[in-house]
């Protein structure tokens, strides 16, 4: 009992040290869906250029995309491929241990 009790206890402090340390709202704005041939802006905050990567990719491979920042604030933007419905374009921001991702449905 003991030993499940300090366990949880230390899951739970490097959980709350996690949150603590780890940048926020990496994402802040993203369409759910976009109709192909469009033109997509996603936007959040991170830590800076330095330490950010992000990859816009579908099924079909990577998609080319712009990142500009102000600050810690970044702006994707990207063209939406024209094919047909169902495909999803995947945008993954990375900042150190914290990751975020959209998903935006073709329509």
């Amino acid at each position: 009992m003991k030993i499940t009790f300090h366990l949880l206890a230390t899951v739970l402090l490097m959980s709350l040290l996690g949150a603590a340390t780890s940048p926020g709202g990496l994402i802040t704005t993203a369409p759910s869906s976009a109709s192909g041939g469009s033109q997509v802006t996603v936007t959040g905050s991170s830590s800076g250029p330095g330490s950010t990567t992000v990859d816009v990719s579908d099924d079909i491979g990577s998609i080319p995309h712009t990142v500009t920042w102000d600050g810690n604030r970044f702006t994707i933007v990207f063209t939406m491929p024209d094919v047909a419905p169902p495909n999803t374009v995947t945008v993954l921001v990375k900042d150190g241990n914290c990751t975020d991702s959209a998903d935006i449905r073709t329509t």
